[in-house]
């Protein structure tokens, strides 16, 4: 009897301990649903600030390339609760009819601020501070545009400077004269690294497809640059049979995004406007527009080979980053857009893959991430698919 009574406490104490397992299983996971539908409304949210955004890039754009051309008074632009905020230096002095009549669809989701600097101002800064350092052997890693703070970020490696050396500059503002005095925020970062194997929905061999669409005219997809060769055969990872070879690719020193464009060989292949995950429909998203350049505060989807559908705010439209390659030499791409993840996180395998919104607008193909925490991504915008005379697919 007692033997039985031991087995039987045995058996309701593992019973108890599944239970509770269960239950905080749930627990997590609705947390997690609640966060998610959270993130999904203020998506929803910001749509029309998002649209007003897209009016108001495009503007700037010369047309036929990937130039823009920002007028004298403006200071960048991002968007928070709903409402995409519109810098203007020196505001009461400015005549904004101007962007008034551009975005009289939108004047209920807008609203004008008044800043000191321009972003081409806080652009050539930024280009000038880390041309600075590096000039003093200081390592920089990226810097960007902060447009709600109207001012600069530079990120330094850890390689380079210690923490109490940055805690330093920021104080004392050593390259005050080579920022014309705009406000730097220097920070210690791990040097990123553009992950090895990429993806956007469909595996492919050692990369992943990003989005589909055309390439004049005729069916391709869009993906990373980096790891890729002009001409090189891009194979589907279940079979090896090849789907193209790169048409185009962007993953050069100093040059403006990291991103390549495949057109599709063969009849076997068709294209959709779907993005996320191919083997769950409630992780698909239908592509009906895009947006050349996503503003600061957009909030962003991005799926990866690995860690599936991540989600995050975009923190910086324009940021230039020093990638750490694989075989140790290191990568200077400008004009990439930064994410900082808020649900989620990057993991080794993502690269390509693509950045959307709940509303699906496609933003563009994810580049890479920082090397320790992988919450912080970068992505390439879209504009550059288009200049490159790459669509999107959309319905």
């Amino acid at each position: 009897m007692k033997k039985f009574l031991s087995v039987l406490v045995a058996v309701l104490v593992l019973v108890t301990a599944v239970i509770s397992v269960m239950a905080t299983d749930v627990s997590v996971q609705s947390v997690d649903e609640r966060t998610r539908q959270q993130f999904l409304m203020e998506s929803e949210e910001q749509r029309e600030a998002v649209a007003a955004h897209e009016v108001l890039y495009n503007s700037f754009l010369v047309e036929g390339s990937v130039e823009e051309n920002f007028p004298d008074n403006y200071g960048g632009d991002y968007i928070k609760d709903g409402i995409l905020h519109i810098n203007i230096v020196d505001l009461p002095a400015q005549d904004i009819t101007y962007y008034y009549k551009l975005l009289a669809d939108y004047l209920d989701y807008i609203r004008f601020e008044d800043v000191d600097y321009s972003l081409a101002s806080l652009l050539n800064a930024s280009e000038t501070i880390s041309d600075a350092l590096m000039d003093d052997g200081i390592q920089v890693t990226s810097y960007s545009v902060m447009e709600p703070t109207n001012s600069v970020r530079v990120g330094v490696s850890s390689d380079s400077v210690s923490q109490a050396d940055v805690c330093a500059m920021n104080s004392a503002q050593p390259y005050a004269s080579e920022s014309n005095s705009i406000p730097v925020e220097f920070v210690v970062e791990e040097t990123a690294s553009p992950s090895t194997e990429l993806m956007g929905g469909s595996r492919l061999d050692g990369y992943t497809l990003g989005v589909c669409g055309y390439y004049r005219g005729k069916p391709a997809f869009a993906m990373c640059g980096h790891g890729l060769s002009d001409g090189e055969s891009v194979l589907y990872q279940s079979n090896k049979k090849s789907i193209g070879t790169v048409a185009v690719r962007r993953y050069d020193e100093g040059q403006a995004g990291d991103y390549a464009i495949i057109p599709i060989s063969g009849s076997s292949f068709t294209i959709t406007n779907k993005v996320g995950n191919p083997n769950n429909e409630n992780e698909q998203f239908a592509i009906t527009t895009s947006i050349s350049r996503a503003a600061t505060g957009t909030k962003v989807l991005r799926y990866g080979k690995y860690s599936g559908i991540t989600e995050g705010t975009v923190s910086s439209a324009y940021c230039d980053v020093t990638y750490k390659n694989n075989d140790k030499t290191t990568t200077y791409v400008t004009n990439l857009v930064k994410v900082d993840l808020k649900y989620g996180e990057a993991i080794s395998g993502d690269s390509g893959g693509p950045v959307f919104t709940a509303t699906g607008s496609f933003c563009g193909v994810h580049s890479g991430s920082d090397e320790t925490g992988k919450v912080t991504t970068y992505f390439s915008p879209t504009q550059y698919l288009s200049t490159s005379s790459f669509s999107c697919a959309v319905g």
